[in-house]
Parts: structure tokens; C-alpha cells; sequence
């Protein structure tokens, strides 16, 4: 019994972290969705400057460095998300399984029960 509920525990912990795991991921997709979003307003902006003075060039240029920035971040953002994800897929796995040997371990255990009580 003690041994059940030791791994019922340690199911519920293992889903409990399975879920904010995902609700990680998701929170993670949200920022690089957002990211995303401003990456492509700020190449927006840049067309619309590249036809200005010498100066405003420049400028471009300056936007064009950190919006390279924004673009490595993505790629490391997606990069986590990617990684976070993949954890998040293996620790569901390993839940769904110790889920399993907890239902094997109740029915052994029920049978041995009643093994006991007809004896």
C-alpha cells in the first residue's frame, strides 16, 4: 500500500511538473511569436527607410544589427522551446509509464490479497 502510494506521488509530481512544463512551452511560443511579430516590423520599417538620406541609412544600419539581435534570439528562443519540448515529451512518457507499473503493482497486489483472504 505504502509502496502505491509512494508511486501514485511521485505520478502526480511527475505530471504536476509535466504540466508546467508545457505551460512553459507554451509561454515560450508565445515570446517568440511575439518576437517574431516585432522582427518583422522592424524589417518593415527598414525597407521603408532604405530610399532616405545618408543619415537615415546609417540608421538603418544601426536597426539592421539589432534586428540581426532579434533574429539570433529567435533562434535561441525556438532552439529552448524545441529542447523544452522535448524534455516535456520524455517526462509525460515516463509518467505514462510509472503509471502503468503503478496499475501493474495495484493488480498484483490486488491478487495477492485475495490469494490471501481464500487461504
Amino acid at each position: 500500500q505504502k509502496a502505491t502510494e509512494d508511486i501514485s506521488a511521485r505520478i502526480n509530481k511527475v505530471q504536476s511538473e509535466t504540466s508546467e512544463a508545457v505551460t512553459a512551452i507554451e509561454r515560450i511560443a508565445s515570446s517568440v511569436k511575439q518576437i517574431d511579430e516585432t522582427a518583422s516590423s522592424i524589417a518593415s520599417a527598414m525597407e521603408e527607410q532604405t530610399a532616405s538620406t545618408q543619415e537615415i541609412a546609417r540608421n538603418i544600419e544601426e536597426a539592421s544589427a539589432g534586428a540581426q539581435e532579434v533574429t539570433n534570439t529567435i533562434g535561441e528562443v525556438t532552439q529552448a522551446a524545441d529542447t523544452t519540448e522535448s524534455t516535456a515529451s520524455e517526462v509525460l512518457s515516463s509518467a505514462d509509464d510509472i503509471n502503468k507499473q503503478a496499475q501493474t503493482l495495484r493488480d498484483k497486489t490486488s491478487e495477492l490479497l485475495s490469494s490471501l483472504r481464500a487461504a
